[in-house]
Formats: C-alpha cells, sequence, structure tokens
C-alpha cells in the first residue's frame, strides 16, 4: 500500500467516524442504551425504602433520568 493511499484511506475513515459520531449525537444514540423504563419502575418502588440513604440514591438515579422519569412518576403519585 503506498503512503498516498494509506493517506486517503484514513482520511476516508476519520469522515466516516465523525458522521457517525454526529449521528449518534443528533439521535442520542438511544438505540445503545438499555430503555429508561426498565430503570424507572426499580428507582420509583426504591423511594418508599425504609433507608433513607437508598431513598436518596433513588431520587438521584431519577433526577439524572430526567424528564423520560416524569410521567412514571405522576402514575405513581396517583396509586
Amino acid at each position: 500500500m503506498t503512503k498516498h493511499t494509506r493517506q486517503v484511506l484514513l482520511s476516508a475513515l476519520k469522515v466516516v467516524v465523525l458522521c457517525l459520531t454526529l449521528f449518534l449525537l443528533c439521535t442520542s444514540n438511544s438505540w445503545a442504551q438499555i430503555t429508561t423504563d426498565s430503570k424507572i419502575a426499580p428507582l420509583i418502588e426504591k423511594l418508599i425504602d425504609n433507608d433513607a440513604h437508598i431513598r436518596s440514591l433513588a431520587a438521584d438515579a431519577l433526577v439524572n433520568i430526567g424528564s423520560p422519569a416524569v410521567p412514571s412518576l405522576i402514575e405513581a403519585l396517583k396509586n
């Protein structure tokens, strides 16, 4: 492989990686993440734990999840 061919391939690889990175940033790479629904229910259950530390950790985790946790939290308040 010539030096020029190697440089062209390396440049093409950089472009591909950049495009993939931009795609993942734009789509929030949700296809690669564990669904938050499977995380939310156990955390909501921990909000009523007797241990204040566990309740605090669950609350912090729900805050980190953010707005996707809100509908489940509202539903839990209704029950």
